[in-house]
């Protein structure tokens, strides 16, 4: 018996990862944010403020007599003080700040897909697991019936075969609770729509067994792309 069900589309890791690039929401906001700040910046590189031209053009009245009277004007508004420079640069540390946290957005994304992935791969094996100590137990107990109506077994072997059978199914039935959890948040990282039926298609990698002491540690949280982005927002709010 398979361990999903009959409608059940199946997708490889590489192929969870691709929608969730496409479809995971956090993903999208990241990104929109990011075309703001783009739009943003494009905006502070403009020069705000353009010349104004004013024209007046009226009648006058004076000594019995009627002029016509007309006033022109220009003028330029100039920013002193390096403010266009202070504004591109934090409008250009905000935008690195917004690439940043779409880098760590796409990263963490991959990592829960992956843990989702490889959680559901687990839950499947656990499920079929289960539904072979389900089997086992059901011929248990059909061997302990089958030695009671040759004359050689007791009542107790059947009640004992018939309280396997009992802890087999409902381990069988957990086991499946756990695997259908497990593929609906296989389906919420990769953005998935609420009536995606999605199962994992793969086996569990071996995995090394990290080595890194306390200073490679601190120095790779230091690089993490949150981190930078917080900097790059301490910046744009100075400038």
């Amino acid at each position: 018996m398979a361990a999903g069900s009959a409608r059940a589309e199946k997708v490889t890791l590489g192929e969870a990862l691709k929608r969730a690039e496409q479809h995971n929401p956090d993903l999208q906001l990241a990104g929109a944010d990011m075309e703001v700040r783009e739009g943003l910046l494009l905006g502070a590189r403009k020069f705000p403020y353009n010349p104004e031209l004013d024209a007046r053009l009226g009648p006058a009245f004076g000594g019995g007599q009627t002029f016509s009277e007309y006033e022109v004007g220009l003028s330029q508004t100039f920013e002193l003080g390096g403010q266009r420079d202070h504004r591109i640069t934090g409008a250009q540390a905000r935008r690195g700040a917004a690439d940043a946290r779409l880098q760590w957005t796409r990263r963490l994304t991959a990592l829960h897909v992956r843990r989702a992935f490889f959680l559901a791969i687990v839950a499947r094996s656990r499920l079929e697991t289960a539904r072979d100590g389900e089997a086992v137990a059901a011929e248990l107990k059909a061997a302990a019936l089958d030695r009671i109506a040759l004359g050689a077994g007791t009542q107790l072997d059947v009640n004992v075969g018939a309280a396997a059978v009992g802890r087999a199914q409902a381990e069988r039935m957990a086991a499946e609770r756990r695997y259908r959890q497990a593929r609906v948040d296989l389906a919420a990282a990769l953005g998935a729509p609420p009536e995606a039926d999605l199962e994992p298609d793969g086996q569990i990698p071996r995995f090394g067994t990290p080595s890194l002491n306390e200073e490679t540690f601190v120095a790779r949280v230091l690089e993490r792309q949150d981190v930078l982005a917080l900097g790059l927002e301490r910046d744009a709010a100075q400038a």
